[in-house]
């Protein structure tokens, strides 16, 4: 019989970060809360944000929130959370973001962490020296100070295992996503080209550019870029102007998960020409949505995407003309489609947290 469980999780992201870690980090506790209601579930976070994203995790009846107290938000979380999790006498902690509280391996507390990616090692040029050392710190010692790890793509796992030689259990545990995605695959409507993510040079948005510089005008459909970004969308920007294609493009940041959902659900193809990604969650969005995805064969995209989209090789606009020009087809965009239900079900939330509640069961024994 499986014993009732007082669950602490490094709450950070779920709480600040609107996107990306923060949305892994809320779906993750709100279905584990929803399917294993028996467990206590305890938010560690430095301080608490109160915004439309976070108020399910308000509720009392549902989640306890620990918060720093005043001690410093970063050693708090690095190293003072310790104290509060061994009086809480906590089963396990589940940090949800590439990282564990140094100290964590010599307490009494066994640990979970989720590893994304390891960006830094990939892609080093797209940051600072101290950055890439401050990364290597966190992730080697949450790497080597957890009881089992969870790489959220084969890829990531194979990432990991490369960098690290981790000599801990290590599961893959695909993400899921919100509900609001789910179960909407007959949505399409076709009325524009959807990107999502942050707009920097990893995401390779200006392939896409390129891209539509290429494309005969009569196949040229709206492009809608969902994500913020500094220095590369001054270049995106510039891509744009240089090549008259301002009338196409419309960018929008700050966009709630509804908006989100409307945008998905109108799109003719999800465009995700990234180099690199741990594992692509627009890509799950998209095709929870009813619409196909353009990408690049690169990290864990193609086992991510499987069949139900176009895989273009590298930097080849001319092959990104021809996918454009395809999915501008109803036709071959319903094709596309065709059995991803079957496909969907490894993303799904039930088989997800099953996964993630034996490993929890498992090292609090």
């Amino acid at each position: 019989m499986e014993k009732k469980l007082k669950i602490a999780f490094d709450a950070k992201r779920l709480f600040w970060n609107r996107e990306g870690l923060g949305s892994y980090a809320r779906t993750l506790v709100s279905d584990m809360q929803r399917l294993h209601p028996e467990h206590e579930y305890i938010l560690c976070t430095p301080q608490i944000n109160k915004a439309e994203f976070t108020l399910p995790f308000l509720d009392a009846s549902k989640y306890r929130i620990i918060s720093s107290d005043g001690i410093s938000d970063s050693y708090w979380r690095s190293r003072g959370v310790l104290k509060s999790l061994e009086s809480e006498d906590v089963d396990v902690y589940f940090g949800l973001s590439n990282e564990l509280p140094f100290g964590i391996a010599q307490s009494s507390v066994p640990s979970v962490v989720t590893i994304h990616d390891v960006l830094y090692k990939r892609f080093p040029q797209q940051f600072s020296l101290i950055d890439r050392w401050i990364y290597q710190r966190k992730f080697s010692h949450a790497i080597s100070a957890a009881d089992c790890i969870i790489a959220t793509s084969q890829s990531t796992a194979k990432d990991i295992e490369h960098y690290f030689r981790p000599k801990k259990r290590m599961e893959v545990a695909y993400q899921s996503v919100s509900p609001l995605y789910r179960n909407n695959s007959e949505n399409s409507s076709g009325q524009h080209y959807l990107v999502v993510g942050t707009i920097n040079e990893r995401k390779n948005l200006k392939l896409l550019i390129r891209a539509y510089a290429l494309l005969p005008e009569k196949h040229r459909r709206p492009v809608v870029v969902v994500g913020s970004g500094k220095k590369y969308r001054k270049e995106v920007d510039e891509e744009i102007k240089q090549n008259r294609l301002g009338a196409y493009f419309t960018f929008l940041s700050g966009v709630s998960d509804v908006e989100l959902k409307d945008l998905y659900s109108q799109s003719i193809a999800l465009v995700f020409p990234s180099y690199y990604e741990g594992f692509g969650r627009p890509v799950v969005e998209a095709l929870s949505s009813g619409i196909p995805v353009i990408t690049l064969p690169n990290s864990s995209l193609p086992e991510v995407v499987g069949k139900y989209g176009i895989i273009i090789e590298y930097d080849r606009p001319e092959l990104l003309v021809e996918a454009l020009i395809l999915m501008n087809d109803e036709g071959e965009r319903k094709k596309k489609m065709i059995g991803v239900e079957e496909h969907l079900e490894q993303f799904d939330a039930e088989e997800h947290i099953k996964l993630i509640m034996n490993v929890l069961q498992e090292i609090s024994n």
